[in-house]
């Protein structure tokens, strides 16, 4: 019977979503446990079961969905009831304790939590560091809310904080007379290194043994999933092979396998 239970059916924003479980199930395996099992897979792209959350796969997936005015406060007691109310977002077992993990996880990059009145914008304390969180024991009562931009900076004024110190990106060597350290400095200014270059498309090609193909979920795809978890993948696969890749083995074994994950995969001879 739990072999026989394949598919799971779950809200997304589109409608319901069917994910295959793995087949078969081993003696001791229970239904709710595959399931669970299945829907926190994090090799799976957009995991529905969530032990626990970035913060900055939070911002970039889930806040443009909760956070509609970011010169508005978020609450945290509407961000926490929202995870129970709309069933296309992640299901978090554990709902508080990673929802603050994943707050101090955006201190201060991100974000900071007001502590105060969102109805008359009347904040008592800003926390802006992790371990300033820590010492908050109540964050969903309805006092607690997520900060940012100009809204944060206002916030700190009031609370009689001094604004950050302007950040100046370092000069390009090819910018004229400000090749030398220290040149185009302003006083009262931090300068910064230069952010690593984002690329919104790459082609990698890796030619291996098979025997040493394992490597390539700890080496390539975690490094991509922990970059962007919704970012979509191609994968060609060319293989050459002395003794021949039998094509029932082709047709039975991946291609139906990979059809089950909801996985297309095609596959012709060279």
């Amino acid at each position: 019977i739990t072999t026989a239970y394949r598919w799971v059916f779950h809200p997304d924003e589109e409608g319901l979503t069917a994910v295959a479980l793995s087949v078969p199930a081993t003696r001791d395996e229970r239904i709710v446990s595959r399931v669970v099992e299945r829907l926190s897979d994090q090799d799976y792209g957009h995991p529905k079961i969530l032990t626990k959350m970035g913060a900055v796969f939070f911002n970039s997936k889930l806040a443009p969905r909760l956070w509609k005015d970011e010169s508005n406060p978020l609450e945290l007691e509407e961000l926490s009831r929202r995870f129970q109310q709309w069933t296309y977002l992640p299901m978090l077992p554990k709902r508080e304790e990673t929802l603050r993990a994943c707050i101090g996880d955006g201190l201060p990059k991100l974000w900071a939590v007001a502590i105060g009145d969102t109805s008359t914008s009347k904040y008592q304390k800003l926390v802006e560091k992790q371990e300033d969180l820590d010492a908050v024991v109540v964050l969903f009562d309805g006092s607690a809310s997520l900060v940012k931009g100009d809204l944060l900076e206002l916030i700190r004024e009031d609370l009689g904080g001094k604004r950050k110190p302007k950040v100046v990106e370092p000069p390009r060597d090819d910018e004229p007379g400000k090749g030398e350290e220290g040149a185009g400095t302003e006083a009262g200014t931090t300068t910064i290194p230069r952010p690593s270059k984002r690329l919104n498309r790459v082609r990698l090609r890796i030619d291996m043994g098979i025997a040493k193909t394992s490597n390539l979920q700890p080496y390539l795809f975690r490094v991509l999933q922990e970059q962007d978890a919704g970012a979509e993948v191609t994968v060609v696969i060319e293989v050459s092979s002395g003794a021949g890749i039998p094509t029932d083995v082709l047709e039975r074994r991946i291609v139906e396998a990979f059809d089950q994950l909801g996985i297309t995969v095609r596959w012709e001879s060279a």
